[in-house]
């Protein structure tokens, strides 16, 4: 299948094509925001010889994330899918981290996911095998809070990602993988998207955000 994924993280935007194992990503940096993922894309499609009709399907990102990133993101994605009628497959950036890092750790290990959410708080989400993520398993938390959460965790786990400190707490005595600063690109979307997954796909329109704060709005 010929594949393209979107994605921003706290520090980049990056697009990745995949045609069956074939697979090639480009980033930039964040700051060049929707007109930066416009040019990878445009660079990706060219030097694969495709159109954009010639995909089979499009994945982006759809948070949790700061409101302008991911309108961005999945903006784009809408206008690509709805211009090439081609469906879209939107993941949360928490779940797409949390199977990579399950994918090294091991097949039966949960994952904690904490990304970087500002104004002092974390983006978590427990990754566990066999189920997608929900918006409801998703929660806004302190940084004291996800030390009492991940020290109460009964069984073996990883945690990964941006909003971890630079070292393990003492107290997590469980935690058998311990990786901070990691974030989801776009080329790791690109194993998830299976036909049984795709086949699940919407209509471009009704992909939605994941936001987990109320966005602030300037003032006209």
């Amino acid at each position: 299948m010929r594949l393209l994924a979107l994605e921003q993280s706290a520090t980049g935007v990056s697009a990745a094509v995949a045609d069956g194992e074939e697979r090639r990503e480009l980033r930039a940096p964040r700051e060049g925001g929707g007109e930066a993922l416009l040019e990878l894309v445009d660079r990706l499609l060219a030097g694969a010889g495709w159109r954009g009709e010639d995909l089979d399907a499009l994945a982006c990102g759809i948070g949790p994330g700061p409101y302008t990133g991911v309108r961005v993101v999945l903006g784009l994605a809408q206008g690509f899918a709805r211009a090439w009628n081609r469906p879209l497959y939107g993941l949360t950036s928490t779940e797409v981290l949390g199977e990579r890092v399950r994918a090294v750790a091991g097949s039966t290990l949960a994952v904690l996911v904490a990304l970087e959410a500002g104004l002092g708080e974390v983006a978590r989400l427990w990754s566990r095998p066999g189920g997608a993520a929900r918006a409801e398993d998703h929660a806004l938390l302190a940084a004291e809070e996800l030390r009492v959460e991940g020290a109460a965790y009964p069984e073996a786990f990883a945690a990964a990602g941006s909003g971890l400190g630079p070292v393990r707490p003492p107290e997590w005595e469980r935690c058998r993988l311990y990786l901070p600063g990691e974030e989801a690109t776009a080329a790791d979307f690109l194993p998830l998207l299976t036909p049984e997954r795709l086949a699940g796909a919407s209509p471009p329109e009704e992909v939605a955000p994941l936001y987990l704060r109320p966005a602030v709005r300037p003032k006209d």
